[in-house]
């Protein structure tokens, strides 16, 4: 595209500042490509490392949690067995008192009636 542009500048007066003025803007446009370029280039490498950190503390999150996650239901399950054990164990004593408090009462009646 330069080459077009410099043939059709021959016709000008003067080659050289025809020369200069086409190749200019072209220095500078390259010149400010390459300045993007390398400020996209370091946007992208920021961002990856960030993505980076993020993806590293995400897992380390997700690992903490499933770890707290699986102690939290051996814990559940370990109290839930306890409890019913618990449980069981009361309402063999109240089945246990009951019975002995009817055995009273059939005592007392038995003496009531039989004074």
């Amino acid at each position: 595209m330069i080459d077009q542009l410099l043939l059709a500048s021959k016709d000008s007066s003067s080659e050289a500042y025809s020369k200069a003025a086409v190749e200019y803007p072209f220095e500078q446009i390259t010149k400010e490509h390459v300045a993007n370029a390398e400020k996209t280039n370091k946007v992208v490498a920021n961002s990856a490392e960030v993505c980076k950190i993020t993806t590293e503390k995400v897992n380390k999150l997700i690992s903490e949690t499933t770890t707290f996650i699986e102690n939290f239901q051996t814990i559940f399950n370990s109290n839930t067995t306890k409890t019913n054990e618990s449980l069981l164990s009361i309402g063999s004593l109240f089945k246990t008192e009951k019975a002995k408090f009817q055995d009273i009462h059939i005592g007392l009646k038995t003496d009531h009636e039989a004074f």
